[in-house]
């Protein structure tokens, strides 16, 4: 295996450490998602961000949105920014791989930052199509929140992960170098 966990001891020993940093950090972001004062500080605003964006995004196109803390309300259609709607969890795994991947902190930056705004954009993209989808089609808007919605927020996350991994580690220098390119 090559690539950023050589099959050496010490490749092991790097792996070990990532996988423990990686479920480390997802214990501490579901604390924080659990804990009443974390909760209060940090994720509801974010969350009420989340619907301001999206009451925002509406109007600059020419509906009438209203936002009132998480709830926004598109052309008389309310819908409920919850704490699962937010994106937070996709965040916290994506700050979770951040962290335990195995590069300089300078890097390991840069993926926080682009995934702040990567994943929050990616995020946003689902809200407002789950609000289209409400105002078009409402009957199929479960299956659309659970399934598709859940979903493209998940694997455009893994391709941002992995867009980080490639463009701003050098891993995919690494891998190039050695495939003579």
């Amino acid at each position: 295996m090559t690539g950023a966990f050589q099959t050496t001891k010490s490749g092991r020993a790097a792996l070990l450490k990532a996988v423990f940093v990686f479920f480390g950090a997802l214990v501490f972001f579901f604390w924080v998602f659990n804990n009443g004062w974390a909760f209060r500080h940090f994720i509801a605003p974010y969350t009420s961000l989340v619907a301001f964006v999206a009451a925002s995004i509406f109007r600059l196109f020419g509906q009438a949105a209203l936002q009132a803390g998480t709830i926004v309300t598109v052309n008389g259609n309310p819908l409920s920014i919850a704490t699962g709607c937010n994106g937070a969890e996709a965040m916290a795994l994506y700050f979770s791989a951040i962290l335990a991947f195995p590069t300089e902190w300078r890097q390991k930056l840069v993926g926080l930052i682009l995934g702040l705004v990567g994943i929050f954009t990616i995020n946003q993209v689902r809200v407002i199509g789950l609000f289209i989808v409400a105002m078009v089609k409402p009957e199929i808007l479960p299956e659309a929140h659970n399934y598709a919605g859940q979903t493209f927020v998940i694997v455009m996350g893994m391709a941002l992960w992995w867009f980080w991994a490639e463009r701003f580690t050098g891993a995919g220098n690494a891998k190039n170098a050695e495939d003579g390119r």
